[in-house]
């Protein structure tokens, strides 16, 4: 019975496919055999037709796309010294939304699971890391990793679980960064990232360019988590010495030990209790060190001893920090990074729209400035290298495996020229 069955199967192989030779294949052969330009010039504009449609944004160009994870992660992260409380009520949002998430994916019936796609959270106050490899540690930073079941067991990718839980989480007033993302990115990075460079001196200038930049990517549809490195410290009180000052002898150094000491004190002297020693510092009462009312009335001494205001003898000026500063090739850099849904918008055409429109109205506005791009836009450049060295080894080679078949150098360059073709028409069938 097997053997009848594998006759029949091939006699009706047989017969399908002499029928395609005889009916396609060898009149098609025929007509390009007598009208070789009409062939060529459709290859031709079969190429060009390809190129057009991935060049025009009908077939999106995305050469490393986002795979789907086990793992979707936040991270929050407020002003320094904001309080640890403020990070916790946040975290806990995130956490309630995410568990609306899990209920509605049970009620809408995109899992078969009776506890939902979620089977894991870990929530952190104190610590948090960022999708674009950022951490940061302290009371005003917290971080959410949510871990979902597998693949097969749910009909919702991990980046639809990210935009509902954006979504669903809100605005958070006051946050610095609120970055979402799922699972890590290994060396693509994220769709968007590049770095701006400036010398120290033009500092005004270069975080004048980030805002332009800030501003211009949150227009583009598509993308969100748009952050920028060198967030914002604490305020401090920075310290200008008067000349009257330094005609009586007072340094800034004096001044910034007595400031230094009236807040955090001054060894008087160490006691010995047992085997160690204890040291004994004067400092402001408590009241007067958790609020700066009394911090113009610090009296400095001078090399006479007359004790002076702090007012007199220098000038104060308020200004706000930077929570961590960058350099590369010895210059400022501020890195800007931003996230992208592939559903909605493509980090190839934003990323082209930004070096064909705004990197050069600021490199005429600010001449110093430079401009390093990184993450997919780097690994896509250094990719495509490869590939291309690759490519071309590959066709010398088969060239040679070809002249030694073929016993000819013409004919192998036949058989190659067809690679563009075959390229054009499976990009098409694909889109």
């Amino acid at each position: 019975f097997i053997a009848v069955g594998i006759g029949y199967c091939n006699r009706a192989t047989t017969i399908f496919l002499e029928a395609v030779v005889e009916r396609l294949y060898m009149p098609v052969l025929s007509f390009s055999l007598r009208f070789p330009g009409f062939v060529v010039c459709c290859s031709i504009a079969l190429l060009m037709v390809t190129v057009g449609t991935v060049r025009s944004g009908v077939v999106p160009y995305i050469v490393l796309p986002q795979i789907d994870s086990n793992f979707c992660t936040v991270m929050i992260s407020f002003p320094d010294g904001t309080p640890e409380r403020i990070a916790d009520e946040a975290t806990k949002r995130l956490e309630r939304a995410i568990k609306e998430i899990n209920q509605g994916s049970i009620d809408e019936g995109l899992t078969q699971n009776p506890n939902g796609i979620v089977s894991a959270i870990h929530r952190t106050v104190g610590y948090g890391a960022g999708t674009d490899g950022d951490e940061s540690s302290g009371s005003h930073v917290g971080s959410l990793t949510v871990q979902v079941i597998e693949v097969a067991d749910r009909n919702m990718t991990s980046q639809e679980v990210v935009q509902r839980w954006r979504q669903k989480a809100g605005i958070f007033l006051g946050a610095d960064v609120v970055s979402f993302g799922s699972g890590p990115r290994g060396l693509a990075g994220l769709p968007i990232e590049f770095s701006l460079l400036a010398r120290s001196e033009d500092t005004a200038q270069l975080e004048a360019a980030v805002k332009t930049c800030v501003e211009q990517l949150e227009k583009y549809p598509g993308v969100h988590d748009v952050t920028a490195g060198g967030r914002p410290g604490k305020w401090e009180y920075r310290l200008q010495i008067e000349d009257d000052a330094k005609a009586m002898g007072v340094s800034l150094a004096e001044l910034s030990s007595t400031v230094r000491a009236s807040y955090y004190g001054e060894e008087a002297m160490r006691l010995q209790r047992g085997r160690h020693e204890v040291q004994l510092r004067v400092r402001y009462p408590r009241e007067q060190r958790e609020s700066l009312a009394d911090f113009e009335e610090i009296r400095v001494r001078d090399n006479v001893g007359n004790e002076r205001p702090l007012t007199e003898l220098a000038d104060i000026d308020i200004q706000q920090s930077y929570s961590a500063i960058h350099r590369l090739d010895q210059m400022r850099s501020i890195t800007i990074a931003a996230d992208v849904d592939e559903a909605v918008g493509n980090a190839f055409e934003i990323t082209s729209d930004l070096k064909a429109s705004l990197i050069p109205k600021l490199s005429s506005q600010f001449p110093g400035l430079r401009v390093l791009w990184e993450g997919q836009e780097e690994q896509t450049k250094d990719s495509m290298k490869s590939m291309i060295y690759g490519f071309i080894a590959v066709l010398i080679a088969m060239y040679f495996v070809f002249t030694i078949e073929f016993k000819s150098y013409l004919q192998p360059f036949l058989i190659l020229s067809i690679i563009p073709l075959v390229c054009a028409v499976r990009s098409l069938v694909t889109s």
